[in-house]
């Protein structure tokens, strides 16, 4: 196990992330499911400022089952590689929201609560509710593992799978730090050009 740095959208804003090489391999950090879940819960309540933010996890043997507030769920199954979702988008929805409009991101209310671009009715709704979605890691040769009661995934799948839906950015790993970025963070302006974390 090692501390790396883990810096959150800026160089001021810092922790630490335990992260876990195998077989030699330093170019892989992989996160434990009870630190990947520390991890998503700060961020998201913090960083965020989701204050009424829930996550629930229950482990049984090798499957790991999280649940939101709104009982949404995500389960990953480490010895296979299995993930699914109940409902993605409501799995990642902002607690306290009123409708699922992911795609137009409005309540259809205005301050004074009448409706401002649709208008309600009462027998109806404005949830656009998904599908289950179920995603074979190991069909990409992706890595999940049970290893001494510790459940361990890629820091990129984490990042992959939850954060860049949730936040709309990514973890990177440097091989000296990780870092919360999206591409804004990245853009050396006086260069005109991307440039790599640390």
């Amino acid at each position: 196990m090692k501390k790396a740095d883990f810096y959150i959208a800026s160089v001021d804003s810092t922790t630490n992330l335990e992260l876990y090489f195998f077989n030699g391999n330093t170019d892989l950090p992989f996160i434990e499911a009870s630190e990947m879940l520390a991890v998503y819960r700060m961020l998201c309540q913090d960083f965020c400022g989701e204050t009424s933010f829930m996550l629930k996890a229950e482990v049984q043997g090798g499957l790991l089952t999280l649940s939101r507030e709104s009982a949404y769920l995500m389960t990953i199954d480490y010895p296979s590689g299995a993930v699914a979702f109940s409902d993605l988008d409501a799995f990642f929805h902002e607690p306290g929201e009123n409708a699922l409009l992911d795609l137009v991101s409005s309540t259809g209310f205005n301050e004074a609560g009448k409706p401002e671009l649709f208008e309600r009715v009462n027998t109806e709704s404005f949830d656009r509710y998904g599908r289950e979605i179920k995603l074979d890691l190991s069909a990409y040769h992706i890595p999940t593992f049970v290893m001494n009661d510790g459940l361990f995934m890629p820091l990129q799948t984490f990042s992959d799978l939850m954060i860049t839906p949730k936040l709309n950015c990514g973890i990177l790993y440097n091989g000296k730090a990780a870092f919360l970025a999206n591409g804004s963070h990245l853009y050396d302006s006086d260069a005109g050009r991307l440039t790599p974390p640390g």
